[in-house]
């Protein structure tokens, strides 16, 4: 469980549970804490993030191994090329 500082003078509490108590929890809308009623909400995290590349070769053949290299030092999983070099791109 995280508690962070709310906008004002409140807290906001932040837990994970499994997928089914938490359907449960929402469908309630609200959860009696002591004297205080909090209300609840869905928090959906991102499922995945790409690394993406776009580049201009020109058709040169160093500038296709130059995009090649950075993309792979970089870790980018996506490498969209316009004007590659005709020769790599058939299987040279």
């Amino acid at each position: 469980m995280k508690i962070r500082k709310g906008k004002y003078e409140g807290q906001t509490a932040i837990i994970e549970i499994p997928r089914k108590q938490a359907g449960n929890l929402i469908k309630l809308r609200k959860l009696r804490i002591g004297w205080t009623e909090c209300g609840i909400r869905e928090r959906i995290k991102p499922c995945m993030s790409l690394k993406v590349l776009q580049t201009n070769l020109g058709r040169g053949r160093a500038a296709h191994d130059l995009a090649y290299a950075t993309a792979k030092n970089k870790g980018v999983d996506i490498i969209l090329v316009s004007e590659p070099n005709k020769t790599i791109t058939k299987g040279d």
